[in-house]
């Protein structure tokens, strides 16, 4: 069994037992049904109350795949700040001290946790660099769809016409599957003029994504009428009148694309194409990957991360097809279409935050042997050997070239020498379940014991914690970290 929780606030219990919707309990085999989420029982069973039911029904959690808490409402977090374990598992909470021992983290969902040194791979005092402004997606109304434009006529040969796809919603995840691409999937106003975009795409077959980020969705009619917003075509052309005043980044196997788009008086989309000295991106034909884009239109500034790793970057400066139009605001909105044929994909964890201009991460310079430690002018880095937080506040730091010692809140992000750390043995088998935090984290272990308040837990690296559910949004019984394994099984 694998089990993700989703903690997104710091609140009362009762004032989140009380908030939002009832909860939600989706099978494997795709069915659901609602009521309230009371527990794991011995085995691993899932306890689920009605009230048109007497007793709490138990389920197997081999037969369950996601439990959603009132509605996947979320709430705000405490901080964002978290700490790295070796084994990929992310715990959010605050930075209290760091010996040569451990690292003690301050957690409102497990209380104070002390971590042993040796297992720590990251610490992120001031990560994203800015507000979060959305994450998710846990609710299916929190975005709107549009539908492709069905094909009118069937092959000259006189097959069937091809099949648009659908963007669905299953368990935080949207999914596409299709024989063409056409349908977009968006939502308005959540991005800041600088932002940092960042969300998990997985794919079978081959990968064709359209990204629409900064897009306003507005629409140029030169005969004074809105034009039909019903339909979309599969071309880039036609997601770009969509999305009407914007950029467009297109992911494929083998390499990217950005362009600029705007809609003029006569409705058409007019796409301006940014050069990059490297367009090779290499994702292969069928994987898993995190995508993050930061952008800052106002400085024509963009650049693409991909798993953590600095890939490249364009600016508005080397637009090298058609003519700028006038330059405004930037819009808010972002959106996702297909763009290819006999595609399935998966988008999930997305996450939009403001943006201080960080242009790159320390895990560009992780090394086997030194501690890099980045700092939030997402200019400077120091390389050496982390000795401690003092009482002060102070980071201290034993370098080449003597010792340093940085303000906390001066650090966005430390990547610690990866010989030094300390590996788990945990296979991540049916028997453990994997704790996801909003808007970053997870925690990996198997669990003891549970209700609807709070869940006890074995974790490999850090022994036996108790994990509080009173800001928990999920429990996903998929939490498997390959690319295929933990596919809804309807698509």
């Amino acid at each position: 069994m694998k089990i993700a929780i989703i903690m997104v606030g710091w609140m009362s219990a009762a004032s989140v037992l009380l908030a939002g919707g009832e909860d939600l309990i989706r099978f494997s085999e795709g069915d659901q049904l609602r009521g309230k989420f009371e527990g794991i029982g011995n085995g691993g069973v899932v306890n689920w109350r009605r009230d048109d039911v007497d007793a709490p029904v138990e389920f197997k959690a081999g037969g369950v795949r996601h439990v959603v808490f009132r509605g996947g409402k979320a709430y705000p977090l405490r901080t964002v700040s978290h700490l790295g374990l070796a084994n990929g598992d992310r715990l959010p909470g605050t930075i209290k001290s760091i010996d040569a021992d451990a690292v003690v983290l301050e957690t409102s969902y497990a209380g104070e946790l002390r971590v042993p040194r040796d297992v720590v791979a990251l610490l992120a005092p001031n990560p994203l660099g800015g507000r979060l402004h959305y994450h998710g997606p846990f609710a299916e109304d929190e975005w709107k769809f549009l539908e492709a434009e069905p094909a009118i006529d069937a092959a000259a040969d006189g097959k069937p016409a091809t099949k648009a796809g659908r963007w669905e919603y299953s368990g935080a995840a949207w999914y596409w599957q299709g024989e063409r691409g056409g349908g977009a999937l968006y939502r308005k106003s959540c991005m800041p003029q600088r932002s940092v975009l960042k969300f998990d795409l997985a794919w079978k077959n081959r990968l064709g994504l359209a990204v629409g980020f900064h897009v306003d969705f507005s629409k140029s009619d030169a005969d004074g009428k809105k034009p039909a917003a019903s339909r979309l075509a599969t071309d880039v052309a036609d997601f770009a009148r969509f999305c009407g005043n914007g950029y467009i980044l297109q992911l494929y196997p083998n390499y990217v694309m950005l362009y600029r788009c705007d809609v003029g008086k006569d409705g058409k989309p007019r796409l301006e194409r940014f050069q990059a000295g490297n367009l090779s991106a290499r994702m292969g034909e069928t994987g898993r990957t995190s995508i993050e884009i930061r952008s800052n239109p106002t400085q024509g500034a963009f650049s693409l991360f991909i798993n953590d790793e600095f890939a490249m970057q364009w600016s508005e400066a080397e637009i090298i097809a058609g003519e700028r139009g006038a330059t405004g605001p930037a819009g808010g909105g972002i959106a996702f279409a297909a763009n290819g044929e006999n595609l399935s994909m998966r988008i999930s964890d997305i996450t939009i935050s403001e943006w201080n201009g960080m242009p790159d991460s320390a895990r560009s310079m992780e090394t086997e042997d030194q501690d890099v430690v980045l700092m939030t002018d997402g200019v400077d880095r120091y390389s050496g050997k982390v000795q401690k937080l003092d009482e002060s506040g102070k980071l201290m730091l034993e370098a080449r070239h003597g010792t340093f010692a940085f303000p906390l809140r001066d650090v966005a992000e430390i990547r610690f020498a990866k010989k030094r750390l300390v590996r788990s043995d945990d296979d991540g088998s049916s028997a453990s379940m994997v704790v996801r935090l909003s808007p970053i984290g997870s925690i990996t272990g198997r669990p003891e014991s549970g209700n609807r308040e709070k869940i006890q837990m074995r974790h490999s690296l850090l022994g036996v914690i108790g994990l509080s559910l009173e800001s928990a949004v999920m429990l996903d019984f998929d939490g498997s970290k390959h690319a295929v394994d933990d596919w809804d099984d309807k698509f």
